[in-house]
């Protein structure tokens, strides 16, 4: 990579254009490469390794690999139970650097299974004897190849939520029923998170809209607290456009119900910013499968502060690509007469407007065609109670 020019240090805030290292193994040619090389400098551990000479270089990225962690958050990566893997290594320093960095990111990366996909490498309880490399307290970011874990900031809960959503799908109902008779998540939390493969493996996309990158993925378990702030940072007026009536409160309850949604089946997306490890939601658009599966009932909500960035149209657009994908032939919604910016996005994907006996007289109903190939999703039962407003 070097010798490629894909890593030049010309960024770092300490020792810039030079690689530092404390020894170098390899092939001759790797010698021959270091060999009088004047950007590259060999020093002492003490020095290398020292979290303040790290944390010199701002915007320190530090990528450490784990073997196990638990739903607390705890890191194992030198041992396996009883067996030793490895010594002491440079993950709490590299980690402690990155923290102390401005604007410094420590990742704990690795996979969500072991012994060939036997065992998961997301634990309830770590297993006796486990060496602990880095506590629960001091860990930000857990990567698997399901995605990210933010554990940063968050409650018991919440991380035991959030390392579920990125465990293999095989493994993640028992970890829920672990973490429950643990009395880590509410009895209620019944359902544990399915993977939305429609989106990639990753189930979210990165997206910039008006110069400001977003994260584009599906709702989770963990996303409850982060919904109901969603929610109470809507004014009345938005409050009147989503629901169609007065709705004050958004207790815990609701929020499960809203964000544990059978993506397999319906669709719940977000739209959040991320900032340092707070994810803040900007936008939700859903659609609820109709009876017969053949159809879906769309609804959308955009903070008042991103209306006019594009987040209903791209929520929209991706909706559409997924309800093809699972043979919905159309969707539809109902838009108060007065929501003028949703009734014009329902115009421009091709939305029109139909007459329908059930539809309240303030309101119209928008049909939106998806050209799809037939599919047979399972039945499901009609809904009852009152009927979604489609934007605020």
């Amino acid at each position: 990579l070097l010798e490629r020019g894909v890593i030049n240090n010309r960024r770092k805030t300490l020792h810039p254009r030079k690689t530092i290292a404390t020894r170098c193994l390899g092939s001759q040619s790797v010698y021959a490469f270091v060999a009088d090389n004047p950007h590259v400098e060999l020093h002492p551990t003490e020095y290398v390794n020292s979290p303040a000479v790290i944390a010199r270089n701002d915007r320190m990225v530090s990528i450490t690999g784990a073997r196990e962690a638990d739903l607390s958050g705890q890191v194992v990566a030198e041992s396996a139970g009883d067996g030793v893997f490895a010594g002491i290594g440079s993950t709490a320093d590299f980690f402690r650097g990155a923290v102390m960095s401005r604007d410094g990111v420590p990742i704990i990366a690795m996979r969500s299974t072991r012994d060939g996909g036997r065992t998961s490498a997301i634990r309830a309880a770590l297993r006796e004897s486990a060496g602990i490399a880095t506590s629960r307290g001091h860990v930000h970011y857990i990567v698997t190849e399901y995605g990210v874990a933010t554990l940063r900031g968050r409650s018991v809960r919440e991380r035991a939520l959030e390392l579920i959503q990125v465990a293999h799908p095989d493994f993640r109902e028992q970890l829920l029923r672990a973490a429950t008779r643990r009395g880590w998540v509410p009895a209620y939390q019944k359902k544990a998170p399915k993977p939305v493969s429609d989106l990639g493996d990753l189930e979210s996309r990165t997206v910039e809209l008006r110069g400001t990158t977003f994260l584009l993925r599906p709702l989770h378990s963990s996303d409850m607290r982060r919904l109901q702030e969603f929610f109470y940072s809507h004014t009345q007026e938005t409050i009147q456009m989503r629901y169609g009536h007065a709705v004050a409160r958004m207790p815990r309850e609701r929020a499960y119900d809203l964000v544990n949604v059978d993506q397999s089946r319906d669709l719940a997306l977000g739209i959040f910013e991320t900032q340092g490890p707070r994810q803040i939601i900007h936008a939700v658009g859903r659609f609820y499968v109709d009876r017969g599966g053949r159809s879906a009932e769309v609804a959308f909500v955009v903070s008042e502060a991103r209306r006019r960035h594009g987040m209903a149209s791209l929520l929209m657009r991706t909706m559409m690509e997924v309800a093809e994908r699972r043979g919905i032939r159309q969707l539809w919604g109902h838009v108060r007469r007065d929501n003028l910016p949703m009734i014009a996005l329902f115009r421009k994907f091709g939305g029109k407007p139909v007459e329908d006996a059930d539809t309240d007289a303030n309101e119209m109903k928008f049909v939106l065609p998806v050209v799809t190939q037939p599919a047979s999703p399972r039945p499901r039962k009609p809904r009852t109670g009152r009927r979604r407003q489609s934007g605020g």
